[in-house]
């Protein structure tokens, strides 16, 4: 499973440039603080309000439409129209994995929210991490996307498929019209993950801040390479790096954002 789950969250990057969630239809809050773990699912261990002493501060940044992703290199994909609604036609579009793995995610309409105190939440993860009560290995969330509705669907082996259907206009069976109409499950066969978004689902998110892992051994005064996640402190101890030198980094020298899938 965690092979699958790294896959599915290195295809969401890969497609979209945003993070994604493992179960994405759960919540993940701007603001949230946590760690990926060996198969790339975020885990939530703190939030900024305890780290703020109150709610930060979160705006609505832009609206988001709907928009469907697949992964096309292994799926064969067929499409029927039958009768539907009045008026309308009944339409089934069916994947079929070749082989390997393959993942579809629908984003419906929603928003991308945002953190406006994003310099004060890192200026308070800076005393955390000096009073040793931040996590090396922990992400501050400071983006994310909430839908209304859609789904996602990871599959893997040989002939694993999975039938989703939609109400369109006769005429119209495109792609661009299937991510607007928005599709939903009908039957799968196979090994299928597949999850529905309702309001609230956070299927991707973005705007993520950590330590520099250049730094990690050296705060935390030994290899953190095979220790738990949850597990990996500054030690002031043990390290060569006092408090005073972390109290004298900019925040930039000391955090980074912008990193990729790649560099877990």
């Amino acid at each position: 499973m965690a092979a699958f789950s790294r896959s599915y969250v290195s295809w969401v990057y890969n497609e979209t440039s945003d993070w994604a969630t493992w179960e994405p239809g759960d919540p993940v809050n701007v603001g949230d603080i946590g760690y990926f773990d060996r198969s790339l699912k975020f885990t939530q261990a703190d939030t900024a309000a305890r780290l703020l002493g109150n709610p930060p501060d979160v705006y609505q940044r832009h609206r988001v439409g709907r928009r469907l992703h697949y992964s096309s290199r292994y799926f064969s994909v067929t499409s029927k129209v039958g009768v539907g609604a009045p008026g309308m036609a009944a339409a089934e579009v069916t994947f079929v994995l070749k082989r390997g793995e393959g993942h579809v995610l629908q984003i419906g309409k929603g928003i991308c929210e945002g953190l406006k105190n994003e310099r004060e939440l890192l200026e308070a993860a800076k005393r955390a991490l000096i009073a040793e009560d931040w996590c090396l290995s922990w992400i501050l969330i400071c983006e994310r996307t909430v839908v209304d509705g859609g789904f996602a669907v990871a599959c893997r082996g040989q002939g694993a498929s999975f039938t989703m259907g939609a109400n369109v206009e006769p005429q119209a069976l495109s792609h661009g019209v299937l991510a607007q109409v928005g599709l939903h499950m009908l039957r799968s066969d196979g090994h299928v993950n597949h999850w529905e978004f309702d309001t609230d689902s956070t299927p991707t998110f973005d705007r993520v801040w950590r330590v520099r892992p250049r730094l990690i051994d050296r705060l935390y005064g030994d290899s953190a390479e095979w220790v738990q996640p949850d597990e990996v402190y500054y030690r002031p101890g043990r390290s060569s790096t006092t408090p005073a030198n972390i109290e004298a980094m900019k925040l930039r020298e000391l955090f980074e954002s912008g990193f990729s899938v790649a560099s877990l």
